[in-house]
């Protein structure tokens, strides 16, 4: 069952969010250097992150969940490849996605939120909202889990590129790299590894 997020949840989730757009990470990172952080030692604690807008068209930053969610994405970078149609390898994307897009992209839900928030857009490319991918259903508005998981994953990307740790998983040269954190004690240690990723899975054509 879907639960309502409350407005202070949304209002957290709107203030990390609009740091990160202080940061324009559009501005050197391109939709497929993939950054991937990694919490502890199970690799399916892996969160990556696709930053869009250096291209131009919508700016924002999706996140993908673990490597079954990550395969989504590769999904959609290789449908030509693998002979599947655009519009299929988007309606089976895994993700939690921020955009700052035109108000006209805004359901009447979201227009709702941000104007209970305060917050105030204007112009192209500037409206942030947020959506939830799962496959075999369209793009929706955030539950009361998403919005929490959201909030955190999104700060939790944003130290790496404060401190200028350039950690670039470039698929465009057939090589992705991991940045992960151990912690040990009151300190936690930073490294880097080769991203193993994992075989693409297909829905039921």
């Amino acid at each position: 069952m879907r639960i309502k997020a409350t407005i202070a949840q949304w209002k957290q989730l709107y203030e990390v969010t609009t740091r990160i757009r202080a940061l324009e990470p559009w501005n050197f990172l391109w939709d497929l250097d993939i950054i991937g952080i990694r919490v502890g030692d199970e690799p399916e604690n892996t969160v990556f992150y696709s930053i869009l807008g250096k291209g131009e068209g919508c700016y924002g930053i999706t996140v993908y969940e673990g490597y079954e969610a990550f395969n989504s994405f590769l999904m959609l970078t290789m449908h030509e490849q693998m002979n599947l149609s655009v519009e299929y390898a988007l309606f089976n994307q895994m993700n939690l996605t921020c955009y700052w897009g035109d108000r006209e992209e805004l359901s009447a839900k979201q227009r709702e939120i941000i104007k209970e928030l305060g917050y105030k857009y204007r112009g192209k490319n500037k409206w942030l909202y947020f959506l939830s991918c799962e496959p075999g259903y369209y793009p929706y508005n955030l539950d009361q889990d998403e919005v929490v998981r959201s909030t955190w994953k999104i700060w939790k990307w944003r130290s790496p590129i404060i401190r200028k740790w350039i950690f670039i998983s470039i698929l465009r040269m057939g090589r992705c790299f991991l940045l992960y954190f151990r912690q040990t004690g009151k300190r936690g240690n930073m490294a880097r590894n080769r991203c193993h990723l994992s075989a693409i899975v297909l829905g039921i054509l």
